[in-house]
């Protein structure tokens, strides 16, 4: 499986997210492989990335593909976890990704013993980009999202159709989540309240340790919405 999480404006916390989701969904059964073309997933889960090589310059090479290539570029995060680091540049500062390296990332870590996280950041206008290429060429994508003005005049419309919504909720807005499901017309599938302990988590580097309970508690309920959401789509296609 290949699930993409991205955003439509800097800092709605799509990178916290992806790691969150990446960390919640290992299991005994599937290794997981948290894929940053953003460049903060390192620093953010607190691991060393010895190696200046990552995902972006191999979407960027002009050379055959190598097989087991991406493999290499693998770092261990914790038990069942990888890392696949971005590289010398996030993805957005280039302009020569090559479209068919796009579909075989994807292609890389969709079977049956493999989920793949990957932290889009922001979602760039272009429908066409390598970010929106990633995101339907995999199984699943959400966005996430602040009732924020600013966020929300980005969405509307979305620069790709999503599967699932999570709201970074925060008090005091005068926007609610019916306003995210107007513009946005889909369901918001979970909420995300900010807590001061995600943040220390963050800023510490320990959030591959000590994920607190709130945000554990929004990234399973994303989970169980989306998978249900899916589910309902199958039937009512069949």
């Amino acid at each position: 499986m290949f699930w993409s999480i991205c955003s439509v404006k800097g800092g709605a916390g799509a990178s916290v997210v992806s790691a969150a989701l990446a960390l919640e969904l290992v299991s005994s059964s599937q290794r997981v492989v948290l894929v940053d073309v953003c460049g903060d997933q390192a620093n953010l889960l607190g691991v060393d990335v010895p190696q200046r090589l990552g995902v972006v310059d191999w979407l960027t090479a002009d050379n055959e593909l190598v097989e087991g290539a991406l493999e290499h570029l693998l770092v261990d995060v914790a038990p069942g976890l990888q890392l696949l680091p971005c590289g010398s540049v996030p993805l957005r500062e280039v302009r020569n990704a090559n479209p068919r390296r796009c579909v075989q990332l994807v292609e890389a870590f969709s079977n049956a013993t493999t989920t793949a996280v990957v932290d889009l950041g922001v979602l760039p206008v272009d429908p066409v980009s390598p970010h929106a290429l990633l995101a339907v060429s995999g199984d699943r994508t959400t966005a996430v999202l602040r009732a924020c003005y600013l966020n929300l005049r980005r969405a509307n419309p979305l620069p790709i159709d999503v599967d699932s919504i999570m709201e970074i909720a925060e008090a005091g807005r005068s926007l609610t989540t019916l306003d995210i499901e107007l513009v946005t017309q889909h369901p918001v599938s979970a909420k995300l309240r900010t807590d001061p302990a995600i943040a220390r988590a963050v800023d510490a580097g320990l959030l591959a340790t000590r994920r607190p309970r709130s945000l554990r508690r929004a990234i399973r309920d994303l989970v169980s919405a989306t998978e249900q959401g899916q589910k309902g789509h199958v039937e009512a296609v069949a």
